[in-house]
């Protein structure tokens, strides 16, 4: 399934409480100096005392601990049949996805004449569709999200399928390509909110956290082995078999969906037009500044990140002479990179939402984004690559959980539309335009100057933010029952 997601007046998940609200952040008074440790229990304290001291430095959540501490639960979630089920058939698709993603990517580069304007045209063709997604969302919350999800995946097949056919007959050409990357973008309209907002119904409140970390694990290891994948079958079977797989691949997300068994969700209480469903949804959106904050940042990041997913291509033959194996080389680490990511975020889900941490992951994304462009040898740029897939992950799952975790159920389907919508429309908005700007000053100086960008950008979003007291609303699945926490941390006592 291509995809890279608590029924209101249900009581908020337990999560570490803390004075500033419910699963939010709070700073502890500062401590006077501890004597040096006599024993090892002394010993033991003074590490915590020292350890919780540099989290609030950095302004993190609490104490400062090993995220592989919690490993042992990071897999929770998968004790539930329905997300078993679902997390197995996405994985398989989303392999089948990226073998016909790096597949679509290579040949459009090359048919074109190695064009990155027109390596854009198809992200953004692929992307522009987003601009429906909240309409979509509409459609999720009132149609069963597990038939939205069957058909959507169903079409999606027809699509790969027929351009294995073209491939096959000889006659495949740019704008066959870009106008099927049109097609699965608006398959993708459909698919993304219901995806999202199924989740929550295929594991408890309190595994709500792990389980999105889990999917965006499956998603990033999918990442890294569908582009090996596909480089593999592209050099040596040719690119109508990646999308023949992938035409196959999601059939998986149609069995997964046949067999499930959920209860049957409650039909809408009204039957008021799309039109307006749609705005009871901006509004809800627009009384929650929150997820303004969290909306801007993820449409940030898909404009001024997009060089790290679309100019990989070029990246591979200007700067290392490379070609197909070097490309997926790239594709695989960043999935790698990702993969790391999303283990990390499952195995500190116990902590619930932190989506104020992107406002350390930003920054740091666009300073790894701009050192791409001077890493010298290959295997620096695969490490670099690598770092820029987990600071991806992270940023995408925290904005994901901590919307999905905080709207309520009759309205998470357009909220997740508008979550998606920014990422999908942010992500080709920046292909277009970079890939254009890449063709004139060349590939290096765009990664610098999109890189700068990202991390002067999210420095402006937390200094308003921080400035209005902007504060995340933790659970708000029942609004008469508000519970608030900093979006921004407050600073350290």
């Amino acid at each position: 399934m291509p995809t890279d997601a608590p029924a209101p007046g249900s009581d908020p998940a337990p999560h570490d409480s803390a004075p500033g609200g419910a699963g939010g952040y709070a700073p502890k008074a500062s401590t006077d100096e501890s004597p040096a440790p006599d024993s090892l229990d002394d010993a033991a304290s003074l590490r915590t005392r020292l350890a919780s001291s540099v989290g609030r430095m950095f302004d993190l959540s609490g104490p400062l601990t090993l995220p592989l501490a919690g490993l042992a639960s990071a897999a929770v979630s998968l004790r539930h049949r329905n997300y078993r089920l679902f997390w197995a058939g996405s994985f398989v698709s989303n392999i089948g996805s990226w073998m016909h993603t790096t597949a679509r990517s290579w040949l459009v580069y090359e048919l074109s004449g190695h064009s990155k304007l027109w390596v854009g045209l198809d992200a953004f063709a692929l992307g522009a569709p987003a601009l429906l997604t909240p309409m979509s969302g509409v459609l999720a919350d009132r149609l069963d999200r597990r038939w939205l999800l069957g058909v959507a995946n169903l079409l999606a097949s027809f699509i790969a399928l027929a351009l294995a056919l073209l491939y096959w007959s000889g006659h495949i050409h740019v704008w066959q390509i870009i106008l099927s990357s049109l097609f699965m973008g608006l398959i993708n309209v459909a698919i993304f909110p219901a995806n999202q907002s199924l989740i929550p119904e295929l594991v408890g409140r309190h595994e709500l956290t792990n389980a999105v970390a889990l999917n965006s694990l499956q998603f990033n290891s999918s990442r890294v082995v569908g582009p090996a994948l596909g480089g593999m079958v592209l050099l040596t079977l040719g690119a109508g078999w990646n999308f023949t797989f992938n035409a196959v691949s999601f059939l998986a997300v149609v069995a997964a969906l046949a067999v499930m068994k959920l209860t049957p969700a409650p039909a809408p209480s009204t039957h008021e037009p799309p039109l307006r469903s749609l705005r009871q949804g901006l509004s809800y959106i627009r009384r929650r500044p929150d997820i303004l904050v969290m909306l801007s940042l993820v449409m940030l990041t898909g404009v001024l990140g997009s060089p790290t997913l679309t100019l990989l291509p070029a990246l591979s033959r200007e700067v290392f002479a490379g070609a197909e194996k070097e490309y997926s080389y790239f594709l695989s680490a960043f999935g790698a990179g990702a993969v790391v990511g999303a283990i990390l975020l499952a195995a500190r889900s116990r902590h619930g939402p932190t989506p104020w941490r992107i406002y350390v992951t930003l920054p740091c994304l666009g300073a790894v984004e701009a050192l791409l462009s001077v890493a010298g040898q290959l295997q620096v740029a695969l490490l670099l690559i690598a770092a820029a897939g987990s600071m991806w992950v992270g940023t995408m799952a925290r904005v994901n959980t901590a919307i999905l975790s905080s709207t309520p159920r009759h309205l998470r389907g357009r909220v997740s539309g508008f979550f998606v919508m920014c990422f999908l429309l942010g992500l080709p908005l920046g292909s277009l335009l970079f890939g254009a700007l890449a063709d004139r000053i060349g590939t290096q100086p765009v990664f610098v100057l999109c890189g700068l960008l990202l991390a002067l950008g999210s420095a402006v979003i937390y200094f308003f933010a921080r400035r209005a007291g902007v504060r995340y609303q933790a659970h708000a699945a029942d609004e008469s029952l508000p519970a608030s926490s900093p979006l921004v941390p407050d600073e350290p006592a």
